[in-house]
């Protein structure tokens, strides 16, 4: 993405990494400054926001193969929570199956 970004650049590219979100390790804490650029009244581009931006890239176009669940089987949950986000990772037997990470709202 070029350094000076549109509103509904940055909008577009927001919805195509959130399909992601998914498969990708930590996504609402990288994800972060564009989801608040997109809330903003006033659009302004910055380095932050071109940074995370760049790492939704990588992490979009490099997201860890998963496993299918075999329901016959346990599952293993990691939790990770602050006063930010949460963050979740389910497992089966050593093997990802899926990514949750979801910021905190403020109300």
């Amino acid at each position: 993405m070029a350094k000076t970004q549109s509103f509904t650049d940055v909008r577009q590219f927001h919805g195509l990494a959130f399909s992601y979100g998914w498969f990708i390790k930590n996504f609402s804490t990288i994800a972060a400054s564009l989801t608040e650029l997109l809330k903003s009244k006033q659009f302004k581009w910055n380095l932050v926001a071109q940074t995370r931006c760049e790492r939704l890239k990588e992490q979009v176009s490099t997201a860890p193969v998963l496993a299918l669940p075999n329901f016959n089987q346990n599952f293993e949950v990691e939790c990770d929570a602050s006063n930010v986000d949460i963050r979740v990772v389910l497992s089966q037997g050593g093997h990802r199956i899926a990514f949750y990470c979801e910021k905190f709202s403020e109300a």
